[in-house]
């Protein structure tokens, strides 16, 4: 059987390990036109305007670990869940994590509210910074973006109103998508 490849991040930056010295690296990480394309479709938005980040990226002192902390900011533009209407938002966010060496084994990991996230693994001889913010915008999105207005009693208000044999219960939502065409 053929081994299947693995797809490329959307959004890639590779930082290499051995450009890490003692001190700290600043960067600034900007997505380009064609990433946030391919990230707006991955995370199903109208679009992705924006996505930037500054980190400080530092080993940390006698051990294998790397530690990167910063913000990212994103402009995007989701779909209303409950109208179809362009919902557009600002995030602006802090990010840390660890990343370490690839364990040949995971460990049984138990999560406890109060301690830190195990390490993201490395990729080969790398950090890969730029799938790790796409991580972290995907997290920070609203899951239910609602237009400002909509509410979901003025849905079910049709349905109240509308005869039983003939009530359609998506007729609403299809109207709303159709004018928002």
């Amino acid at each position: 059987m053929k081994a299947q490849t693995e797809k490329p991040p959307e959004f890639s930056y590779l930082l290499p390990l051995d450009s890490l010295g003692a001190g700290e690296k600043k960067l600034t990480l900007t997505a380009g036109e064609d990433a946030r394309a391919a990230l707006a479709q991955r995370f199903d938005l109208v679009s992705l305007d924006n996505l930037t980040a500054t980190l400080a990226v530092r080993r940390i002192p006698k051990s294998p670990l790397v530690r990167v902390l910063g913000r990212f900011s994103a402009d995007i533009v989701q779909t209303c869940v409950l109208t179809g209407y362009p919902v557009p938002a600002h995030i602006e966010e802090a990010v840390a994590a660890r990343f370490g060496p690839e364990e040949a084994e995971p460990p049984e990991v138990e999560f406890h509210p109060d301690e830190e996230d195990p390490p993201e693994a490395f990729t080969g001889n790398a950090i890969e910074l730029g799938e790790w913010l796409s991580q972290c915008l995907a997290v920070a999105m609203d899951p239910y973006p609602r237009a400002q207005g909509a509410e979901l009693a003025t849905l079910t208000e049709s349905r109240e109103s509308a005869d039983s044999d003939s009530y359609r219960p998506f007729e609403s939502l299809l109207a709303n998508r159709k004018r928002n065409s």
